[in-house]
C-alpha cells in the first residue's frame, strides 16, 4: 500500500477508488446482496498506511478498507487489488496479502495485551482492466492454481 504509487495505472485507481464512498459503490455493485445488506457503510474507513508497519505497505496491495456490520460487533476489510493484464500469480499474492494484514492483526492484539477472538473476514477483491471485450484468461481462484488428487476411498 505505497502511498506514492509510481505506475500511472495504480495512482488512477487509488484516486478514483481511495474514497470510502466511491469504493463503497463498487463493493456494493459487485459484491452479493446478502452481504451488502450486512455491512454499516457508514463505517466504511480506508486503513491509512500509517496503520501498515514499512516492511509490510507494499504487500498488502492497493486499497485497504474496514467497515463494521451491522450487529456492530464484529468488523471486515476489503482489499483491492488493481492488476492491470493477466497475472497468473494475483490469487496467490492476494492470499499472501490477506495472510500478512491478519498476522499484523494478531501482533497488535498482543501487543495490546488484547485477545483478539477471531480473525477479521477479509473480502478481497481483484479490479482487472484490460480491452474491452478480452476475457480475462488468468486464474481467479486459489484453486485453479492447485493441483487436483484422486485419492481411493
Amino acid at each position: 500500500m505505497p502511498s506514492n504509487p509510481t505506475n500511472q495505472h495504480d495512482a488512477l485507481f487509488r484516486r478514483v477508488l481511495g474514497n470510502p464512498d466511491d469504493a463503497a459503490s463498487l463493493l456494493r455493485a459487485v459484491l452479493p446482496k446478502e452481504l451488502v445488506d450486512s455491512v454499516d457503510w457508514d463505517t466504511l474507513q480506508r486503513v491509512p498506511d500509517s496503520v501498515v508497519p514499512a516492511d509490510l505497505r507494499g504487500r498488502l496491495g492497493d486499497l485497504l478498507f474496514c467497515a463494521c456490520l451491522r450487529d456492530r460487533e464484529k468488523y471486515l476489510y476489503f482489499l483491492l487489488e488493481y492488476q492491470c493484464g493477466n497475472d497468473s500469480e494475483t490469487a496467490i499474492r492476494v492470499l499472501d496479502y490477506m495472510v500478512c494484514l491478519w498476522n499484523e492483526l494478531l501482533r497488535m492484539a498482543k501487543g495490546g495485551k488484547q485477545r483478539l477472538p477471531k480473525l477479521p473476514p477479509i473480502i478481497a477483491i481483484a479490479v482487472s482492466m484490460g480491452r474491452a471485450g478480452v476475457r480475462r484468461a488468468a486464474p481467479v481462484r486459489l484453486s485453479e492454481l492447485t493441483a487436483t488428487i484422486s485419492v481411493p476411498c
